[in-house]
């Protein structure tokens, strides 16, 4: 089962998906760099876990021998979720006098 992204929970996955996001292409050691910098404590060996735990949920795609990025399919799904999603809200911003 896929696991679905959660900006607001900080697990290894989620930092990963919005680390690739902003820096698109990176191999394991800078990804694992970058969220060292941004999260603190984070082992080598969960931030590969993590990679590979991603490639098998095919929401990562190897690049070159060893580089990640995002896979554009998994992006597409996200976005058509988030478009349904609006769709059916029942609000808009504003609306009610607050924010959805």
């Amino acid at each position: 089962m896929k696991r679905v992204y959660n900006p607001y929970v900080t697990t290894t996955q989620n930092v990963i998906i919005e680390v690739l996001a902003v820096h698109g292409t990176l191999s394991v050691r800078r990804l694992h760099n970058r969220i060292r910098r941004r999260c603190g404590s984070r082992t080598y060996q969960a931030t590969w876990k993590a990679v590979k735990e991603l490639l098998q949920d095919e929401q990562l795609v190897k690049i070159r021998k060893s580089s990640y990025a995002l896979n554009p399919l998994f992006l597409k799904e996200v976005g058509e979720f988030c478009r349904v999603a609006l769709a059916n809200c029942p609000l808009n911003i504003g609306e009610a006098g607050f924010y959805v």
